[in-house]
């Protein structure tokens, strides 16, 4: 790489000597070193290595009650790859979700893990707001209350006992790359 070149994040920018630059040939800045330019593409290497790449991620999945109306289970939004550990889970209640009688139950590994089955008419869809899911958010740093996924999975939402005849919610998966 050429002197004077950077390369940070992926991108490579020449580094361009101003009037204001004591290496821009300013009286008394004859002696001074020029720094060297700065290479990151190791590191990159590096985090984009198998070893360094279990970054946390966040999928979200907005989910309308026309997806989930009827009764019955239903895959929804990105797949999370094949042996992903689930570390928290949350929702925002955008629209609270209406239906006589209904129930809802949300998953990604079983259509329970993140929401137990519950009544439309109380909590967590009757009001609208964030909520914590699961015992994930509860104790984010007790080791069971990790879920490991045995497949590359989608949201799980099951409905039961009535259809939807309003709502929308947002669930945020945070998620990392596992063995």
């Amino acid at each position: 790489m050429a002197a004077g070149t950077k390369k940070a994040f992926g991108y490579i920018e020449k580094a361009q000597p101003t009037s204001s630059s004591p290496y821009s040939g300013a009286a008394g800045t004859e002696g001074q070193q020029q720094p060297e330019a700065v290479e990151t593409e190791g590191l990159l290497n590096i985090l984009a290595s198998d070893t360094y790449s279990r970054v946390e991620q966040t999928t979200f999945i907005d989910v309308d009650f026309s997806e989930v109306a009827a009764i019955g289970t239903k895959l929804i939004g990105p797949v999370i790859p094949d042996n992903a550990i689930i570390l928290g889970a949350y929702m925002e209640v955008i629209t609270a979700v209406v239906g006589a009688g209904a129930s809802i139950s949300m998953g990604i590994e079983t259509a329970i893990d993140l929401q137990a089955v519950a009544a439309v008419a109380g909590a967590p869809w009757s009001t609208t707001g964030f909520k914590a899911l699961s015992a994930l958010a509860a104790q984010p740093s007790a080791a069971t209350s990790f879920i490991k996924c045995t497949a590359a999975r989608q949201l799980t939402v099951v409905t039961s006992a009535a259809v939807l005849t309003a709502g929308r919610f947002g669930v945020y998966v945070k998620w990392m790359p596992g063995l």
